[in-house]
């Protein structure tokens, strides 16, 4: 049996015996690794952020807000460097513009059983999230040519019951001139 002779220590939180490798380096040390292992640190710094979010968010505004030209290079960078993929985009679309996840959307349209909310028929396009534009309250989901017809007139109910007067009248006149 070969045994293990590679340089290893404990760790000071979980007092496991690591390879130093997973120590992160410290010049100040006698073995030039920190006390506590990688997994002990970044379980440390989550719960630390944690518990001063409210004053990370706040360091992190005041510096955007004093270095606007670094803080647009910043993210324009981080967006080439890790694209989102079109399942993060359309979570991000739903979330900023309705206030829905993806899975609430799925969710509805599963209720709704896969069909326009008006005229019951499915649609090869996906749904889309109708909403109430004053108070940004969801709907339903809509076809695209039901959601338009809602946009041209205004979402104006009184509009939609004279359309409905229209058709009714329009087509007992065809009918009886017929």
């Amino acid at each position: 049996m070969v045994e293990d002779t590679t340089p290893g220590k404990l760790c000071r939180d979980c007092g496991a015996a690591k390879s130093l490798e997973a120590f992160n380096k410290h010049p100040k040390t006698r073995d030039g690794r920190q006390p506590h292992c990688r997994d002990c640190q970044r379980a440390y710094g989550a719960r630390h952020y944690r518990a001063n979010k409210a004053r990370y968010e706040e360091q992190a505004k005041r510096w955007r807000a004093e270095n606007p030209e670094r803080a647009r290079a910043t993210r324009r960078r981080n967006y080439l460097e890790n694209p989102p993929t079109a399942a993060q985009r359309r979570e991000g679309w739903l979330r900023w513009r309705y206030g829905i996840s993806t899975a609430d959307y799925e969710a509805l349209f599963q209720t709704q059983g896969g069909i326009c909310a008006i005229c019951q028929l499915y649609s090869a396009q996906a749904l889309r999230v109708d909403h109430d534009h004053d108070t940004g309250q969801v709907r339903g989901l809509l076809c695209h040519n039901c959601n338009a017809m809602l946009g041209l007139v205004r979402e104006d109910a009184d509009v939609l019951s004279s359309a409905i007067r229209y058709l009714g009248s329009a087509t007992k006149a065809t009918e009886s001139g017929s």
